[in-house]
């Protein structure tokens, strides 16, 4: 994809040096300067431990063809004072206003936006997560569809699947739709995603334009609040799985039948339960699944009572109950 063409993908920029249409293909996204090569977009973040603007040379010096930098962050006369010094050409340079916010939005216009051609899943809570993702995977399968799946053990890509050895319980954004563009190039027909709260965050944002239709809340109880310091900044976290079901996306051709409708699961014998529904639908009380929404909606609560009774699950060799 070009870069001009990649770029109106980002609803706020400023471009420092010339970028002209049909020019500057790129090749691959990369915000770690080691993993730049010829043709990269190079986008800069600053982390908790590192400061990615330090390693602009060395990301052009491998090939970069533009990077993308925080107007937070960026010294735009030291960046061009270095380069000038190591006899490197100036390529352009978008500044935004959080380059972290910029991963999602360009790994999923770059991949051309894989999460449309797939029924996605998404699953949060605090327990439970890995389990339910894994066996959603598996019920989906023994339906006869083939099924992707990224959780913080395992990633899986049809019959094929290896440890998530990324040390990050949900991926990065690149990663991820890295992953959805595979499944849907392997002839998958849903992803199952463990969306943690860090994930979900808006300082993070890691999976938005994951297009999900269903999402499904198991539980809450006080856990991360050294990252979202309140539980009420993690319940929002959370819930911002239920709201993303709204996500606006561009129509695109091959489209997955499933987008006509959207499911909001939530676990009710959990008593955070009603902090994850969704505030413009009816509420749901009772024992009832189905509840009166708009069409393209499909709210659902559980219950314990209204679960299947105890059944024996198979999966990759192991036995449960």
């Amino acid at each position: 994809m070009n870069l001009h063409d990649l770029l109106l993908h980002l609803p706020q920029q400023r471009i420092v040096g010339t970028i002209f249409p049909g020019t500057h293909t790129i090749s691959s996204l990369a915000y770690d300067s080691r993993q730049v090569q010829p043709g990269s977009l190079f986008i800069a973040i600053s982390g908790t431990r590192v400061d990615g603007h330090a390693f602009i040379d060395q990301a052009v010096q491998r090939g970069a063809l533009a990077v993308v930098v925080d107007e937070r962050h960026w010294n735009q006369q030291h960046t061009e004072a270095s380069l000038h010094e190591q006899d490197l050409l100036m390529p352009p340079f978008i500044v935004v206003p959080d380059s972290r916010l910029t991963l999602a939005p360009l790994a999923a216009a770059f991949y051309h936006y894989p999460a449309q051609r797939l029924g996605v899943v998404g699953i949060t809570g605090t327990k439970g997560k890995t389990t339910s993702t894994t066996l959603v995977s598996a019920a989906l399968e023994g339906g006869g569809y083939g099924t992707g799946m990224i959780t913080s053990v395992d990633f899986k890509i049809a019959e094929r699947i290896w440890p998530n050895t990324t040390r990050q319980s949900t991926p990065e954004a690149p990663e991820i739709q890295a992953l959805l563009y595979e499944m849907v190039e392997a002839g998958c027909d849903y992803a199952v995603i463990e969306a943690t709260s860090h994930a979900l965050s808006l300082r993070w944002q890691r999976v938005d334009r994951c297009a999900f239709d269903v999402a499904v809340f198991t539980n809450l109880s006080h856990e991360h609040l050294d990252y979202h310091g309140t539980f009420e900044q993690y319940r929002r976290d959370k819930a911002r799985l239920f709201e993303m079901l709204g996500e606006p996306l561009p129509s695109i051709s091959g489209m997955h039948d499933v987008k006509q409708h959207k499911w909001a699961i939530v676990n009710a014998d959990d008593p955070q339960h009603h902090f994850s529904w969704p505030p413009h639908l009816p509420p749901c009380s009772g024992s009832a699944l189905p509840c009166t929404a708009p069409p393209i909606f499909k709210p659902m609560i559980l219950r314990q009572h209204l679960l299947a009774p105890p059944c024996t699950l198979r999966h990759r060799g192991a036995m449960g109950r």
